[in-house]
Order: structure tokens, then sequence, then C-alpha cells
């Protein structure tokens, strides 16, 4: 059997395969014995009919189907051979046979890129450093208390901590604009989830209130050709609701678990969470820098293949809905995102495997105790995991992300910065948001 491997680029190849004509030969001529044996033909009685019938009507579509079994089988066990690492299917075009010739096929595909580690330890990592204070403590607790308050219906004008639900209508030079309608939609002014042009203009508006407003949207927004343009909202307020917070006693505390109802346990565990949440916020803002410089520092062909398996993951994690459909997401930003993934994934994984790094099992433990803790029955979760290698295997990759931040870290320049808790939890400020 011949084989040609060409290269056409650093991660582009083509193989020219010969398929052998007597394998071919052999197993259509299997396959069509095994289907005259069950083959129901008019004029014939069950598995009875003649070869040369069965061969007529499938012939042509059992050869090729053999055709394309044997290039698939010849090009795995080619790659196995020579030890490539191809990235993702190739593209396989069959040719026919010519006279006195073995038919053959063009595989196309890209393989891994041969990836050498950058100076790692040219990189500037900035790790916060926070506690959690009596005055988050405080905060949090207040936050708790918003969230699970009552929203009373008022005759006043709106003000900032209040709720507002409001219809609106958004157009862009007379054409409504996409995302841009809602009925009832509640606002909380002040909680910044919506634009500040958006809450300001809802401030002062009582029930039964109609105006048209001027929103000018931020230069981030997903739509691209909305980015800092100024739109008209025609906005009515239905009803203007102030929160009616709880009071914190020993029932509002039960309702969290806590079935003393104390409240030195209730500020012990809140602020239990917020030390976790703090310490896992600190650790991503240290993955992104650690990732964002390893991007930087390496250059190298990434495989559209694995680009459009992001791609479309990208795409079934984003969850549509009435204020940010999916849809609105220019497919450029999609295909930025899944591509820098890609990448970084791959310089990791060549870490990984220079490094010689295997997950930790005292890691590995800690990190199931830690998830086993959040639920009802930690052993029975604990048990899972062990039981199920491929559920076992997403803690291990957590672990090993871990492992290769920490070699990135051991080898970067790493200043401490003294932080709030607000400002590791909240970076950017208030979330933009649209419109």
């Amino acid at each position: 059997m011949q084989i040609s491997i060409k290269s056409t680029g650093t991660i582009d190849r083509t193989m020219v395969l010969e398929l052998s004509a007597e394998r071919i030969d052999r197993e259509v001529a299997q396959r069509l014995q095994s289907l005259a044996a069950e083959a129901l033909v008019d004029g014939f009685r069950p598995g009875k009919a003649p070869l040369a019938v069965i061969e007529k009507r499938r012939g042509a579509a059992i050869r090729q189907e053999v055709l394309e079994k044997i290039a698939r089988e010849t090009f795995q066990q080619t790659v196995e051979t020579h030890r490539l690492r191809v990235a993702g299917a190739p593209t396989i075009d069959l040719k026919p046979a010519e006279a006195g010739h073995n038919p053959h096929c063009i595989a196309t595909f890209q393989v891994y890129p041969e990836i050498t580690i950058g100076r790692v330890e040219t990189l500037r990592i900035r790790r916060p450093v926070a506690t959690v204070q009596d005055a988050d403590l405080e905060r949090m607790i207040e936050v708790i208390r918003r969230q699970h308050a009552e929203w009373k219906d008022v005759a006043r004008p709106a003000r900032v901590g209040d709720r507002v639900i409001v219809d609106f209508d958004g157009r862009h030079h007379g054409k409504a604009i996409e995302s841009g309608q809602a009925k009832d939609r509640p606002v909380e002014l002040g909680a910044g989830r919506e634009s500040k042009d958006f809450e300001a203009a809802l401030v002062g508006m009582t029930a039964g209130d109609e105006k048209v407003a001027e929103i000018t949207f931020s230069e981030t927004h997903p739509i691209k050709h909305l980015k800092g343009r100024t739109v008209s909202f025609r906005l009515k307020a239905k009803r203007v609701q102030e929160p009616v917070l709880p009071a914190i006693d020993a029932a509002f505390i039960r309702e969290f678990g806590i079935d003393n109802g104390s409240m030195e346990t209730f500020r012990e565990e809140v602020k239990n969470n917020m030390t976790r949440e703090l310490q896992h916020t600190i650790q991503a803002q240290l993955i992104q820098q650690v990732t964002d410089g390893l991007a930087a520092l390496h250059d190298f062909d990434i495989p559209q293949s694995l680009v459009a398996d992001e791609i479309r993951c990208l795409r079934e994690v984003e969850s549509p809905t009435a204020n940010s459909p999916a849809e609105t997401i220019p497919e450029e930003v999609i295909e930025s995102q899944a591509a820098r993934q890609v990448k970084v994934r791959l310089i990791m994984d060549a870490v990984i495997r220079q490094q010689e790094l295997k997950p930790e099992p005292a890691r590995v433990a800690a990190r199931l105790q830690e998830l086993a803790s959040t639920c009802t029955d930690p052993a029975a979760l604990i048990d899972y995991y062990r039981s199920h290698p491929p559920a076992l295997r997403t803690i291990e990759d957590a672990v090993l992300e871990e492992q290769v931040v920490n070699w990135v870290l051991e080898k970067a320049t790493v200043t401490d910065e003294a932080c709030d808790f607000d400002s590791v939890m909240r970076p950017h400020g208030a979330n933009p948001a649209a419109p």
C-alpha cells in the first residue's frame, strides 16, 4: 500500500492513501452474500434471490459504503503508525480506480501544533489580598434582606431602591431594535442591571405615566450597529413598588437551615460563605491573568475544527432570555472567544505534557470534599464521583488547571495587592446591561 503525507502549512496536512482493491472486493462480496441470505425480492422465496440480482440492485451503494469504511480505517491506521496528532475529523475524497491501479483517497486534515512553552518568568501577575470585614458582612446581610423583600405598590414617584414594572419599545430611526421591546419588565432602580440612562429615565415616574426617553447604548453592547448609538425608548410605568424588608428574627434565620435561629450562627455562616466566594474569585482572577499571559506569550496556528467545536459549545450554553437573547451576540465575538479558549487549552495541555503533571490525589480529594460540603449527602456525592470515571475526570481536569496555574505563579513575578471585599468581588463596578 502506497502512502504519501505532505505538509501544506504549519498544521495542515494532505495524505494520499492507496486502498486495497482485493480487500474492497472481498468485503463487498461478503456484504452482498449476507444481504442475499435475508433479502425479500419479488418472484423469489426469502433469501433465495440470485446474487446477481442483489448486486444489480444494491451493489453500487454497498461498494461506496465499503470504500468509505476502508478509507476511514486506512487513514486511522496510518495516523497511528506515523504517530500523527490529528485535530478533528479529516475530509476524505475518494478517487476511482484507474486501469491497472488500486483506488485511492486523499485526506486533508490538521494536526495539533507543536508548542514550545514561552518564558513564563517574564509574566507579571497581580494577586489580590482581601478579607471579609464587619462592614462587608453588614452590607451582605442587607443584600440578603433585599433578596427576600416583599414588593408593595406605592402611588408616589419612583426613586432609587424602588422597582418599576414597565413596558418599553425601543426604536432607532423609527425602526424597532432587536431585544428592545418588553411587557411588564421589572426594573430595580439602582441595582445596576440596566444602563444608567435607562434607570435614570424611570426615576420620578408614577404608575400610569408614559414618556419617551433617549437612551445611549454602551460601546460594549452586543449588537454591533447599536454600539454608542442613542435610541428612543417609549416607556410606560405600569406599577411602582417599594421593598418591605423582613426582620432578621429566629424565623427568618431558620429559613437558611440554621435550626437554632441564632443571630450569631447566622452571621458566622454568612461570613464563611463570603470568605469562600472571595477566595474563589481571587483564584478566578489569578487564572484569568495567567491564561491571558500564556495566550500573549504564544503565537501558533489553531486547528479550525477545534474552534468550530468550541463555537458550538458556546452557542449551546448561551441561554436566550428576553433581555439578552443569544442570537444578538455577534458571530465575531463568539469566534474570538472560542479561538482564545482553544488556544489557552492547547498551551495548558502542552505544559501538562512537558512538565509531566498528574492530578495530585490530595488536591482531587480536597476538591471533592469542597463540592460535597454543599450538598445534603456528602458521602453519596463523593462515592458517585469515585465510581464514575467521566465525572471524576472533570474534577481531575480542574485540579490539573490549578497545577498549571501554580506552576506559572512559581515562575512569574507575583505582586500582592491589598484590596477590599467589594473591589475584588465587583472589580468593574455595577454590571453593564442592555440597553
